[in-house]
Parts: structure tokens; C-alpha cells; sequence
């Protein structure tokens, strides 16, 4: 599997500091050696040892993400330029970002969004 399918993993250290939930089909395992790994069943984030960090893919995160959110219903546009996937927060297509992530691996971008949503309380 491509690592680019799922967070890497100083993200995947992010996540699970600030506490991701969600059952994931990948983990980083960071012991001796650095590598990525699945389980037949998911493995369960309660199951999660020291060195290990959930690694979601993109389709992992967009189940998190809300569809809306604060006073001004604000909704996530995701879209790639040039390579690098954007992820951002807008009221409408025409506003200015009110936040914006990017990163040449989308899961990674969609995390970042996660993350700033967590640690905002939002």
C-alpha cells in the first residue's frame, strides 16, 4: 500500500494526542523500525499500544468532519491545485477561507482540518 493513502506519521501522532476515536483499518507502528500496518479487523482505539498510531484513510476522516458548523454554517471545500490538495473553510465559494489546510497528500490536509476543528472545540 501507498503511504499517501493514509496520514503520515507525525499527523498519525497528532491524532491520537488529541484523541481520535474512530476504529481505523491502518496503523503506524513506530518501534524499532517506523512501518505501516493493517490488522484482518479493525483495530480498535482502546487496542492502541504506546507506538501505535491510527493512520485513517481520507474516507476515515470525511466521516468526522460535520457538514456545518458555527454561527455562520461555514462548510469544507475540498479541491487540488497544481498537486497539492486544499482543504478549506468557507461560508460560500466566493468568501475568503476562514481556515485553510494544505498538503500534497490529501489525507494528511483533511487531518489537519480534523485536528483544527478538535482543538477549537468546533
Amino acid at each position: 500500500m501507498k503511504t499517501n493513502h493514509v496520514v503520515s506519521l507525525e499527523i498519525a501522532k497528532q491524532l491520537k494526542e488529541v484523541g481520535w476515536k474512530k476504529d481505523t483499518m491502518f496503523w503506524w507502528c513506530n518501534g524499532a523500525t517506523t512501518h505501516l500496518f493493517t490488522t484482518p479487523t479493525h483495530l480498535h482505539f482502546s487496542e492502541c499500544k504506546a507506538d501505535h498510531f491510527p493512520a485513517p484513510l481520507a474516507t476515515e476522516i470525511l466521516e468526522e468532519l460535520p457538514d456545518w458548523w458555527g454561527e455562520n454554517e461555514a462548510g469544507i471545500i475540498i479541491f487540488k491545485d497544481c498537486g497539492t490538495w486544499f482543504v478549506q473553510c468557507k461560508k460560500n465559494m466566493l468568501d475568503k477561507p476562514i481556515v485553510d489546510f494544505n498538503d500534497d497528500n490529501l489525507c494528511n490536509a483533511l487531518a489537519k482540518m480534523w485536528l483544527y476543528l478538535k482543538k477549537n472545540k468546533l
